[in-house]
């Protein structure tokens, strides 16, 4: 059995929220905030001796959970630990404030008013306990008018009876989902714009404690321009990159393809293009391509995808080649795609491929290659494919003599030099090409044609009918029969 064991950097931490809760709430969710958390299944909190459930929420972004039946919570003022593993934790050097609430005691002081044990006036103490909430973020910071919900976090928002969020002008009602949390709605707008975002009480008598200047940005919905490429083998790893309006504004993205899905990462200028690696578990087919975000889903007609199968290879043609040759193979097989992301390699060295069918390819001879056998594969997208051909490329041949030079039509000329082949045949002029008789690597024998022209002729050597096979000489046909002998 294989056991795989994923190593990490400790998260480098940005800010947790809220700070401080009440043990009495019977939920509490706080947010650790880092440049990375590791996707693992375990995640755990610790604050002081309690550990507390978690969830990894984005790439950035864990959640904590305090549930008061769970964790018998006392008060303490203690610095919030998280672990990917349950068993190693970092601290995120921010102290977390876990407190309880006064339980009130009815008395009557001498102006017969009610009171709590302890205090001057409850009046005094309700708005010291109101002035005391307080916003640390929302979340998000930007979305579509009308289609957004923003989570208010921060701290002590039951002493608010009616919460509302201000976007500049714009009023809209909040609900309170715990004492650390707020949602709202974003108000219709019809200018694009960022706005200040503030939190208050309706009836406007207590203003609740920002932190800091909080914006919000009115945009429009991003969207899927193209995405490159659009084929890729089923048997490999690929990454695919989306380009778009937009983009740069999304959050804790992932990308699904087929039954896949991956988290996405921003990557270019401005960070607008996405990036998203899929393994080799892909099924073959058309699949479309989906962006899930903070904006919901997205996809397009031009997002879709073509997983294939690696070609299959069954025949080259010419086995033989020239090296140096200025000439095109031919590759013969199942499974070929038109695309412009494809590539001939003869061993390492890549070349130009041509889509002809489904069945066949042709590929340019590389001008540097030398002479000896190579491997054929043909690349899409960057993947080589496991099939391959073999093609043999030797050397050109080089004319030294022909024996003899001067003869009769249907003379046996002896042709001597340098690098020949079996498989070459005898060329005269440019296109007549004959078998010959192969001797050895330096000899060869050709028969000269019966109909050719009264005019010397260059005779050489041919391989698959290059005609760069080889130099020539020129051989000069005579007819005997004319000749006057004095």
């Amino acid at each position: 059995e294989v056991m795989h064991l994923t190593v990490y950097d400790p998260p480098v931490f940005v800010d947790v929220a809220p700070r401080n809760f009440s043990v009495d709430e019977s939920f509490t969710e706080m947010r650790i905030f880092a440049d990375s958390f590791v996707d693992a299944p375990e995640y755990k909190c610790r604050l002081g001796r309690h550990d507390l459930e978690a969830h990894r929420m984005t790439r950035t972004e864990v959640a904590c959970l305090h549930k008061r039946d769970a964790t018998t919570l006392q008060p303490l003022n203690e610095s919030l630990q998280v672990s990917a593993n349950g068993q190693d934790y970092h601290d995120t050097g921010v102290r977390v404030v876990a407190f309880s609430r006064p339980e009130p005691v009815n008395i009557t002081t001498n102006e017969g008013r009610a009171g709590i044990a302890g205090a001057v006036d409850d009046t005094d103490m309700t708005e010291q306990r109101r002035s005391s909430a307080r916003v640390s973020h929302i979340m998000p910071v930007l979305g579509l008018p009308r289609q957004t919900d923003v989570t208010v976090i921060g701290a002590n928002f039951d002493f608010l009876p009616n919460p509302v969020c201000l976007f500049g002008e714009d009023e809209v009602p909040a609900q309170r989902v715990s004492n650390t949390m707020l949602t709202c709605g974003v108000p219709f707008i019809s200018t694009l714009k960022t706005v200040y975002f503030t939190v208050l009480d309706r009836a406007r008598q207590v203003e609740v404690n920002m932190g800091s200047n909080l914006t919000f940005a009115f945009v429009e919905r991003p969207s899927i321009n193209t995405i490159y490429p659009q084929i890729i083998v089923a048997e490999s790893t690929r990454t695919l990159t989306v380009n778009g309006e937009g983009l740069a504004l999304l959050s804790g993205v992932q990308c699904r393809l087929g039954s896949l899905q991956v988290e996405a990462v921003h990557v270019g200028g401005a960070q607008r293009q996405l990036e998203c690696t899929f393994g080799s578990t892909l099924k073959e087919g058309q699949h479309q391509l989906k962006v899930f975000s903070n904006f919901g889903t997205m996809t397009s007609s031009k997002a879709m995808v073509q997983v294939i199968a690696q070609p299959e290879l069954v025949r080259i043609e010419p086995r033989i080649a020239v090296a140096g040759a200025n000439r095109t193979i031919t590759i013969e097989g199942n499974g070929f795609v038109d695309t412009d992301d494809i590539e001939c390699f003869f061993d390492d060295l890549p070349s130009r491929a041509f889509f002809v069918s489904g069945g066949e390819m042709l590929c340019s001879l590389p001008s540097n290659i030398r002479a000896k056998k190579y491997r054929v594969r043909m690349s899409i997208d960057g993947v080589l494919g496991r099939d391959f051909v073999t093609i043999q490329l030797v050397e050109p041949a080089s004319i030294a003599s022909l024996i003899p030079s001067v003869g009769e039509r249907g003379t046996l000329v002896t042709v001597v030099g340098t690098s020949f082949h079996p498989d070459m045949k005898c060329r005269y002029g440019a296109h007549r090409h004959v078998g010959l008789e192969y001797v050895s690597s330096t000899q060869v024998r050709c028969i000269v044609p019966i109909d050719l022209p009264d005019m010397p002729i260059e005779l050489g050597l041919s391989l698959a009918n290059d005609a760069a096979s080889s130099t020539s000489q020129s051989f000069k046909p005579i007819d005997l029969s004319t000749v006057v002998l004095e």
